[in-house]
C-alpha cells in the first residue's frame, strides 16, 4: 500500500515536526483543521499561523521504501483552516474571563448602591439608578 507522508511547517521553530502518513491530501489537511480548530491549548491552536502543512515523501510499504518529492508542496496554512465559530479561548482563559465579569458585576452593583445612598443623604429620593 502506498501512502503519503505528511509534515507540519512550525514557522517559530524554522522546523518540520515529525512526519505522519495518511492515505490523500483531504485526509491530511482534515486532520490538521481538525487539530488548528481544537479545544485543547497547544502551539497549533495557539498559534495556527504559524503552521503550514506540507507533503514530503510517498511511502510504499510492500517495498518499504520512502520516495521524497524534491521540493515539499505546501497543502494549507493553518490560519486559513479555522472555524470562524471555533472557541479561541482555553478553559483556563474562559475562566479568568468569567471571574473577571463577575468581580466587575459585583463592583459596578457597590457603585450603584454607593450613588443611590448618597442621592438618599443628599434628599434627593426623585432619583435613583436602576438596579
Amino acid at each position: 500500500m502506498k501512502l503519503t507522508v505528511y509534515s507540519l511547517f512550525d514557522a517559530a521553530a524554522s522546523a518540520f515536526s515529525q512526519p505522519f502518513f495518511m492515505q490523500n491530501d483531504g485526509l491530511a489537511i482534515r486532520a490538521f483543521q481538525d487539530n488548528i480548530n481544537g479545544t485543547e491549548s497547544t502551539n497549533i491552536t495557539e498559534h495556527p499561523d504559524q503552521f503550514t502543512l506540507f507533503k514530503v515523501a510517498s511511502w510504499d510499504d510492500s517495498e518499504g521504501k520512502f520516495t521524497p518529492y524534491d521540493t515539499p508542496k505546501s497543502l494549507a496554512l493553518g490560519v486559513s483552516l479555522l472555524n470562524s465559530d471555533a472557541p479561541r479561548y482555553s478553559d483556563n482563559e474562559l475562566n479568568k474571563i468569567s471571574e473577571a465579569l463577575e468581580k466587575q458585576n459585583r463592583e459596578l452593583q457597590q457603585l450603584k448602591l454607593s450613588i443611590n445612598n448618597t442621592l438618599a443623604e443628599q434628599e434627593a429620593p426623585h432619583i435613583k439608578l436602576a438596579e
